[in-house]
């Protein structure tokens, strides 16, 4: 998870802001956060007295040593102007960059000599900016700035240029609510008009010191008054169907008496109980608890915030615990089982470690009796794992063990940010037994405790790594990168046994014109096994064929949960059997009776799926200098809505008015976005610099780093190589394919999840191209990864655009110094994503979030 930037800011002193700012940041470093708090309020500084030592040794510099030294045009690295701040209890990190030195300087005399127009003009101080800020989102998670500025004052850097969150604080009172509002406001707007590509501001209103124990009726008024002021506000964010007033009240700092004296943290002497949770008595506590929990969330799940509190706060712990995890890639692994199967257990740990080495760390292992007491370790322990091995023998049902501590593991799942991955591992004659057990509906592992080997455990450990997004561990396993250079069409899953119908099978598939992938070796080494690897992750469709001895087969089920979860799994019955656990939900083709019939209803069916599947044509161009262009799929013509519907959530007025667009000629597009190893051979080729990839690897993942004018010159290059027409997509071409017959906000329905897209910085890094499923179009990542280049010149909404798909420009207020970007990136918001979302960028300008694809005119 990238960082994230929060102002915090009040129209006048008095309100408690810099309480509020200090207590979410300890808060925030107590579950594992690392935190900056930044003293920008440089008229009136004080946060400092919050971190003042013992917590702090002398700050060395801050935020008037980083302008000063911009004036000078030598601005130092972060570090010179961080200090460390030690607090008890806390696991994460924080730090603090003052408002100046402590050094004892004349600080007016120092303000007073600032002059900001010659600090933009003369001295670049908002490239030195927006250097600062890439510094705080590297180094950390959050980042609290903590200031009084206006929109006007410093142009707005604190309200509108720096932050991501604005949090804006208020009394119940005109002057500080409507000052705020106004402020809030006019920052919103001029987020959008500046000459920086970056996501809507989002406002996170925080009524303070508000008092209703004595003045009770007055306070219902003013609740009255903030839900009409508010709201506007609130609904950027959250979710229909909430009232708005539940969560003003939790976002709702009260008055304490306590804490109007001096500069003490509420965060330390009201520490968190047992549960992890401080307590509605616990009032400024509570209450910074709660905004911290939403800010580290990015305002994901409000609507458990508002339906219970407590479980939210876990859910932002755990994020909090998933990032100190994520930096040291160590994949934690919890197993649940009985005394009886401690020698099974045994080996499954060692082959565990053997075979993931650093990678991961196995909790619960050994147990001393199959009793199970919830204490305070236990559940520590248990909570701090990123996934939970079950082992289930006949042995299940004779104590009530193990069954409550599946509840235990299940409630820590579903209290987590993200449910937390569970394998069951069913032990030979228990598969009645775990039929009726809460795990039944999950994708379970079979094992002979007499019969197995380490091969057999490949595809629990792929699952354990996986959760720590780790891309290395992984690839150091299996060679899990997309190969461009392998284009498959059908891989068939299928158990030795059945090797036969398989090879029938595959003849016919191959008789369509398909590529077929069918293991052919009779003997599974491991070599063979990366190669297997290569070979599913190239394909376009699984099929697999059930079995009595298919749906026993670890190795089949891995490549069917495969299939399911890029949604290209064709299920083929070849024995009336039931279907594995986990895939009764999939229509499957009958070819239980089929003996090689040219003519039978199941492969009928079956073939008619795949056709419709394969819809779209791949192609690639030849090039003169030797080998071929990227992947291109043809999207037939057609006609559809462009642009959203009033209805739609998150609708922003830029994408309407909704019109009717007709695609008259088919177009071919790629099938990914124009990769890093594609646009380095045109760098070397041309003899251009190639753009740096943050270190996150090249080959198969997006190019980025390259402007509008660097896509431009690609297409030309690989137009000249081929002598066709390339260029990047119209805007209405880009939306047709994306859409790929849908209306819905997202070609996955109403909404989008990180198991169909790469968004929401889950990764905090692009992935490799085809790393989910296509669309019913054949192409991939349409949805998140990188945003987009298209061709048109931006245009503020769509009235009297073009209604035959054709690139947009100059005509009708044309801004061609900007162009349109679509589809979202690895760092965006969901609401970001939807298919008709549309933004733009500077035709300039290079960013580690945004590449392009490629269109092809016939």
């Amino acid at each position: 998870m990238a960082g994230n930037v929060v102002t915090f800011y009040s129209y006048k002193g008095g309100v408690g802001r810099s309480f509020a700012l200090a207590n979410v940041a300890v808060i925030l470093a107590q579950w594992g956060a690392r935190v900056l708090v930044v003293d920008w309020d440089i008229e009136a500084p004080g946060l400092n007295h919050y971190f003042a030592p013992p917590y702090t040794a002398e700050m060395k510099a801050g935020v008037l040593d980083f302008l000063e030294d911009c004036r000078q045009d030598k601005p130092q690295s972060l570090s010179a102007y961080t200090s460390a701040v030690e607090l008890p209890d806390i696991i994460g990190h924080l730090e603090i960059m003052p408002a100046a030195s402590s050094n004892g300087a004349d600080y007016t005399a120092i303000v007073q000599k600032l002059n900001w127009d010659e600090l933009y003009s003369a001295h670049n101080l908002g490239e030195h900016l927006e250097t600062l800020r890439s510094s705080w989102l590297e180094s950390f998670d959050v980042v609290l700035v903590d200031s009084r500025t206006g929109v006007t004052d410093f142009s707005g850097l604190t309200t509108a240029q720096l932050p991501d969150i604005l949090a804006f604080m208020f009394t119940a009172n005109e002057q500080s609510l409507k000052g705020c509002a106004d402020v809030v406001t006019r920052a919103m707007n001029a987020r959008r008009q500046l000459p920086l590509d970056r996501p809507a501001l989002l406002p996170l209103p925080i009524p303070a010191r508000f008092e209703q124990r004595e003045e009770y009726d007055r306070a219902q008024q003013w609740r009255e008054r903030f839900k009409k002021e508010l709201t506007p506000f609130l609904e950027n964010w959250m979710p229909q169907g909430i009232d708005p007033l539940k969560l003003i009240d939790l976002l709702t700092i009260p008055y304490v008496p306590r804490w109007t004296f001096g500069e003490d943290l509420a965060a330390v002497h009201e520490a968190a109980g047992s549960s992890g949770t401080r307590t509605s008595s616990q009032a400024a506590g509570y209450a910074c608890e709660t905004i911290a929990a939403l800010i580290l969330q990015k305002f994901a799940n409000v609507d458990l915030l508002v339906s219970s509190r407590e479980e939210y706060i876990h859910a932002a712990r755990s994020v909090a615990k998933n990032l100190q995890k994520k930096a040291g890639k160590v994949a934690k692994v919890y197993i649940s089982y009985l005394q009886e199967y401690a020698d099974t257990v045994r080996q499954l740990v060692e082959s565990l470690r053997k075979m993931g080495g650093k990678d991961i760390e196995v909790l619960g292992f050994p147990k001393e009796s199959d009793s199970v007491d919830l204490d305070k370790a236990f559940l520590s322990e248990a909570e701090s794992a990123d996934a939970y091995i079950v082992v289930i023998g006949q042995a299940y049902y004779n104590t009530s063990a193990q069954q409550l501590e599946i509840e235990q593991l299940l409630r820590f799942s579903l209290r987590s940010a993200k449910p937390k991955t569970i394998i069951p591992i069913v032990l030979s004659d228990a598969n009645y037994v775990f039929a009726r057990t809460r795990l039944a509906d999950f994708n379970a592992i079979f094992l002979d405790p007499q019969n197995w080997h380490e091969e057999q455990i490949y595809p629990v450990l792929r699952r354990v790594l996986d959760v720590t997004g780790d891309d290395e561990a992984l690839t150091s396993m299996s060679s899990r990168q997309h190969d461009s250079t392998l284009t498959i069409d059908i891989f068939i899953a299928y158990a030795r046994q059945d090797f036969p119908v398989a090879e029938r099978l595959a003849r016919k598939l191959e008789a369509q014109g398909w590529t077929v992938f069918l293991d052919r070796q009779t003997a599974l080494g491991r070599q063979w096994h990366k190669q297997i690897e290569r070979a599913l992750h190239a394909a376009r469709a699984v099929v697999v064929l059930w079995s009595s001895a298919s749906r026993e087969s670890d190795f089949v089920l891995e490549e069917a949960e495969y299939g399911k979860r890029k949604d290209i799994l064709f299920p083929v019955l070849i024995e009336s059997v039931e279907y594995p656990y986990g895939f009764g939900r999939i229509a499957a083709a009958d070819l239980a009776g089929w003996k090689n019939q040219a003519k039978y209803p199941g492969l009928t069916e079956l073939l008619d799926s795949l056709r419709l599947h394969f819809s779209s044509k791949t192609f690639r161009d030849k090039l003169k200098s030797g080998g071929e262009g990227p992947l291109l799929t043809v999207i037939p013509a057609g006609r559809f809505l462009m642009g959203s519907p009033g209805s739609e959530s998150n609708r922003l007025a830029r994408e309407g008015p909704q019109h009717e667009v007709t695609i008259a000629q088919p177009i071919a597009l790629g099938v990914y976005a124009v990769t890093f190893a594609e646009y380095d051979r045109f760098c070397e080729a041309t003899g251009r610099k190639p753009p740096a990839d943050n270190d996150w690897g090249r080959e198969n993942r997006p190019v980025i780093n390259v402007s509008w004018h660097d896509a431009q010159a690609y297409c030309a290059w690989l137009s000249e190589q081929t002598g066709q027409l390339y260029r990047l997509p119209s805007e209405a071409e880009w939306e047709y394919a994306c859409r790929a017959g849908t209306q819905a906000p997202f070609q996955t329905g109403e909404t989008i999840n990180p198991d169909q897209a790469n968004f929401a910085q889950k990764h905090e890094k692009t992935l490799p191209v085809g790393s989910f499923a296509p669309n019913a179009f054949g192409l991939y990542d349409m949805h998140g990864n990188v945003w987009e280049w298209m061709q048109d010149c931006w245009h503020e909404n769509y009235h009297n655009a073009p209604d035959d798909g054709s690139v947009w420009l100059e005509k009708d207020g044309g801004d061609c110094s900007r162009r349109v970007v679509r589809g979202g990136s690895w760092l965006d918001i969901p609401q970001n994503l939807r298919s008709a979302f549309r933004f733009r960028g500077s035709t300039d300008g290079t960013y580690n979030y945004l590449g392009f694809r490629i269109a092809r005119v016939f």
